[in-house]
């Protein structure tokens, strides 16, 4: 069944961010401990901002009234921004937190971890009458 080339290129665009994404994580793994998470997210929206700068800038469709209200594309990218750092940190504070932890308090645990929720029972002898 022949393709047209807009299908192709749909096609060839999904493969290309399915890899991306799939290999965020082993390369993440590997520098997580070698980097900052901050300066991490920080260079990641460095790095896709240049990406879509460029494109859109190739590609004609960078237009001047979109540089008159420039705030709008900062309170944007700074909510987003501030969501990722935030949740970088809230991590952070989660493995912190899970290191301290002694073995022996299982009540501690993180949202959405499975543990045993069953009460101990205080089982003492007692004598018969």
């Amino acid at each position: 069944m022949p393709q047209n080339k807009d299908t192709m290129i749909a096609h060839a665009c999904m493969i290309g961010f399915a890899l991306l994404i799939s290999g965020s994580f082993p390369i993440g793994t590997v520098i997580s401990g070698q980097i900052d998470p901050v300066a991490l997210t920080f260079m990641r929206f460095v790095l896709a901002a240049s990406i879509l700068g460029v494109s859109l800038f190739l590609r004609g469709k960078m237009q001047k009234q979109y540089f008159k209200k420039p705030w709008r594309f900062i309170l944007l990218g700074a909510c987003f921004s501030f969501y990722f750092v935030f949740m970088t940190m809230m991590e952070e504070t989660v493995k912190k937190d899970k290191s301290q932890q002694s073995p022996q308090d299982e009540s501690l645990s993180s949202p959405g971890e499975v543990t045993s929720s069953t009460p101990k029972k205080n089982v003492t002898a007692q004598s018969s009458p």
